[in-house]
């Protein structure tokens, strides 16, 4: 079988792109012919104004025309007129119009991506929350939605026992991953932290550029709270693993995700997880989850003293974890596939 992975750069290592990277090298192993073609954003500024960006996108994605039997876009972003395959992540852009589509042109944009689905034989999604968003806000008809989970690299992700520059043992240590995105409620952590013995430490690891107004908010908690509230950037492979292993908890504060592949990484290094209640987390991470919590300050509180009586052990974690593999996400990859070339 001949395929093409039509997948996006978009300037930074992102969960799409990481997506793609894994499953490449597992379809190759089950015998397919795979080729990637890499569509990168054009973006240019003019007047202190950007131009380009992901429109850039998806025209050069619209000019792309492989000539194989799967064409797999592994984003919306990337969509062409010979895709038979499309990976939606989320639909988070389409569910929060006014925090990701407040801008006409960008509302404009967003719906122009998501209507070329329409044509598309089979849409992949990381989890059964996403497939009822897609069935319900795309009007889709559910026998065309696959749901496949993601996976872990396992190579990257293990129990690693050595504690990280930065972290002190004697402390409870909370840890958090991700990009600055609005959705994602670090401040209710911070919040929460601030009013919690001085023996807790909120860490956060992730970029902290791409949301610039934001960012600089969050930056105000560490500089308000410079022993409980650690904001380190974004830090390589090793260090984050040593980050996630040596964390009392991984929390994850977020109101909406895809997948949640940070949560399964946490497991994978051992370390326990408090979640927001939301019905991807449950999902994924069901009764493993160490407390859940609503996105308020209090109840984060609460959350974590049931957390601290509620702890699993880190074998039965790492055991949870291997469930999710790379290798499984391709392999039901595959079968999708064989049923649009039926």
């Amino acid at each position: 079988m001949d395929v093409t992975l039509v997948a996006p750069d978009i300037g930074y290592s992102c969960g799409i792109w990481r997506y793609t990277l894994s499953i490449e090298p597992e379809l190759k192993k089950l015998g397919l012919n795979v080729q990637t073609k890499v569509i990168r954003k054009i973006e240019k500024e003019v007047m202190g104004k950007k131009f380009g960006g992901f429109v850039s996108l998806m025209l050069l994605s619209m000019l792309t025309k492989p000539n194989t039997e799967i064409v797999h876009s592994t984003s919306v972003w990337t969509v062409t007129s010979g895709t038979n395959v499309v990976t939606l992540h989320d639909l988070i852009p389409l569910k929060y119009p006014d925090v990701y589509m407040a801008e006409f042109g960008v509302k404009l944009i967003y719906k122009l991506y998501f209507t070329l689905t329409r044509h598309v034989d089979a849409i992949i999604v990381p989890s059964k929350a996403v497939a009822r968003d897609v069935e319900e806000i795309l009007d889709i008809d559910r026998d065309r939605i696959h749901v496949v989970y993601e996976g872990v690299d396992f190579d990257r992700f293990y129990p690693d026992p050595r504690p990280p520059d930065g972290m002190d043992k004697e402390k409870v240590n909370l840890v958090m991953v991700g990009e600055m995105d609005p959705r994602k409620k670090y401040e209710i952590v911070f919040e929460a932290v601030s009013q919690l013995d001085d023996n807790v430490v909120a860490h956060h690891i992730g970029s902290v550029g791409a949301w610039k107004k934001r960012s600089k908010e969050l930056l105000e908690w560490q500089r308000k709270y410079p022993d409980k509230i650690k904001i380190h950037g974004r830090l390589s492979d090793e260090e984050l693993r040593r980050w996630l292993s040596n964390a009392d908890f991984f929390v994850f504060p977020s109101i909406d995700e895809g997948f949640g592949l940070p949560l399964i990484e946490s497991m994978a290094c051992g370390t326990n997880v408090i979640l927001t209640d939301i019905p991807v987390f449950r999902e994924i991470a069901g009764d493993m989850a160490a407390a859940y919590f609503k996105p308020d300050p209090e109840d984060f509180i609460r959350a974590f003293e049931r957390a601290q009586k509620n702890k699993k052990k880190r074998e039965d974690l790492v055991k949870y974890a291997r469930q999710f593999t790379w290798e499984k996400t391709a392999k039901e990859t595959v079968e999708v596939y064989r049923r649009v070339m039926e």
